[in-house]
């Protein structure tokens, strides 16, 4: 979840990068994450081909877009009743409190 929310929400769409955002995740195993989700229909590999080098850029599909979709509501249900382990005033927020203007049009979209 952690590679669609940067590539989706983040616009972090370079191995490189990817691997900055992720600290502690061996290159390897990022390879083999990316390669995964790109079979199982949750990326794209776009490839621009500059001589030299090739870049690749990752970007979601639309099984991508809707299992982000699923992991803001997983959040914003534990922002709403486990807010006592999520923040430290304890206080339950609701999702417009949690997410950007941009965040509920992504979240809505399509319904």
């Amino acid at each position: 979840m952690s590679i669609v929310r940067d590539v989706g929400f983040y616009g972090i769409d370079r191995f490189s990068m990817l691997l900055k955002s992720l600290p502690g995740v061996p290159s390897k195993v990022l390879a083999t994450q990316l390669k995964q989700l790109e079979k199982d229909g949750f990326l794209t590999r776009n490839v621009e081909r500059a001589i030299p080098p090739q870049v690749v850029h990752w970007s979601l599909t639309e099984k991508g877009v809707d299992a982000a979709r699923v992991g803001m509501m997983m959040a914003a249900f534990s922002c709403k009743w486990n807010a006592d382990k999520v923040f430290d005033d304890k206080r339950p927020r609701k999702m417009h409190e949690i997410y950007t203007r941009e965040g509920m049009e992504l979240l809505m979209k399509d319904f």
